[in-house]
C-alpha cells in the first residue's frame, strides 16, 4: 500500500473507498468467462458469432437455431439470389401502384434512401440491372457490357424513383429493380444482435 500512501487523499474514508472500488473491479475481472462460437452460412457467405458469457450452461443448440432462424428470415426478405424472396418479387413487380412491403424491407429501403440523400446518390440501391450487366447479379454473364447497354440501363436507376409511403413503397419507374446487398448483411447482423439481447 505504499503507492496509496504517497497519493494525496484528503481523508481515510476516500482512501478506503478507492481501495474498495479497486477490489470490486479486480474481483469482476477475475470472474470466469466462457467463449461460445456459432457459425453457419447465409446470404452467399459464412458467418461467425462469438458470445462471451459468465453463464456456463448456455444452450448452444438453442442459440444456434435462433441465429439461423433470424438469418433465414432476412434471406426471405432481402436476398436477390432467391427468386421467391420479398425483394425479388418486388423487383418483378412492374407497376407504379403502391407495393406493400414487410417492416424489414421497409427499414432497409428507408435507411438506404437516407444514405443516398447524404451521399448525393453515391450510394444507390436501384442499380440491380447495372450490377447484373457487369456480372455481379444472380444471373452471371461473360464479357464487358457496351456503352450503349450501360446508358440504356442507367435510365432504370435513380434512388429518387423510389417513394416511401406510410402504407408501402412506390416505383416511379416500373422497370426499376433494387439490390440491397450493400446494406442487407449489416442489417442482418443488427437483427441477430437484437435477438441475442432479448434472450
Amino acid at each position: 500500500m505504499t503507492v496509496l500512501d504517497k497519493l494525496p487523499f484528503k481523508s481515510i474514508q476516500l482512501k478506503a473507498r478507492f481501495l474498495l472500488g479497486f477490489l470490486f473491479l479486480w474481483m469482476a475481472c477475475s470472474l470466469p468467462l466462457k467463449l461460445y462460437t456459432f457459425s453457419g452460412q447465409t446470404m452467399g457467405t459464412t458467418y461467425f458469432v462469438k458470445i462471451v458469457s459468465k453463464n456456463s450452461v448456455l444452450d448452444h443448440g438453442k442459440i444456434q437455431k435462433g441465429i439461423d432462424s433470424v438469418l433465414t428470415l432476412m434471406n426471405q426478405h432481402l436476398s436477390i439470389w432467391d427468386p421467391n424472396s420479398e425483394i425479388s418479387l418486388f423487383n418483378q413487380n412492374r407497376q407504379k401502384a403502391l407495393i406493400v412491403v414487410s417492416p424489414h424491407l421497409r427499414n432497409v429501403i428507408s435507411k438506404s434512401l437516407e444514405i443516398s440523400d447524404e451521399t448525393n446518390g453515391a450510394f444507390d440501391i436501384t442499380v440491380f440491372d447495372l450490377m447484373s450487366l457487369w456480372g455481379f447479379g444472380p444471373n452471371p454473364r461473360e464479357g464487358l457490357p457496351t456503352d450503349v447497354q450501360i446508358e440504356e440501363l442507367k435510365n432504370r436507376t435513380g434512388y429518387q424513383n423510389i417513394i416511401l409511403e406510410p402504407e408501402g413503397v412506390r416505383k416511379l419507374n416500373p422497370d426499376l429493380k433494387l439490390d440491397v446487398n450493400a446494406i442487407a448483411k449489416g442489417y442482418g447482423v443488427d437483427q441477430v444482435f437484437e435477438w441475442i439481447l432479448d434472450k
